[in-house]
């Protein structure tokens, strides 16, 4: 942890916190647990490739799609447009629009922030990024790489 702190602060080192714990809490459970007490529920057959869902404090669900579109489930619909301002990303093997995740403070400021493959100066190259935008509950807005 103490290398992740020195390469990642604020809002950001706070959401990586928080999803390490809750992995934690999930595996610590699973293991201890005779039988998983949760229920599935379908909210779309209409994603391709999802990687990531985020629940928003409205009840509205993003959802990332690996080939670079984050989707927007309203009033438990399915929008028909991808969410516009989402950043270029490059597709291939693991490589897309990956992780979301909501800043604490998202109510208020509407940040998320998202993994994705970066492309590179030519198709067969790339890195990974870190971004975050606001949401203001239809589009992307202030995209800046934070690391």
């Amino acid at each position: 942890m103490t290398s992740l702190h020195k390469h990642i602060s604020g809002p950001v080192a706070a959401a990586v916190r928080a999803g390490m714990l809750a992995a934690c809490l999930v595996l610590g459970n699973a293991a201890s647990a005779a039988e998983p007490e949760f229920t599935l529920i379908t909210l779309t057959e209409d994603i391709a490739d999802p990687w990531a869902i985020a629940a928003l404090p409205d009840g509205d669900v993003l959802v990332t799609e690996k080939a670079g579109h984050l989707r927007l489930i309203r009033d438990g619909i399915l929008q028909d447009d991808p969410v516009p301002g989402v950043p270029e990303v490059r597709v291939g093997g693991q490589g897309g629009l990956m992780d979301l995740v909501l800043a604490p403070d998202f109510a208020d400021s509407g940040w998320l922030y998202m993994t994705i493959a970066k492309p590179g100066p030519d198709s067969l190259t790339g890195t990974t990024a870190v971004m975050r935008a606001r949401f203001d509950g239809q589009r992307l807005t202030d995209l800046e790489e934070i690391i």
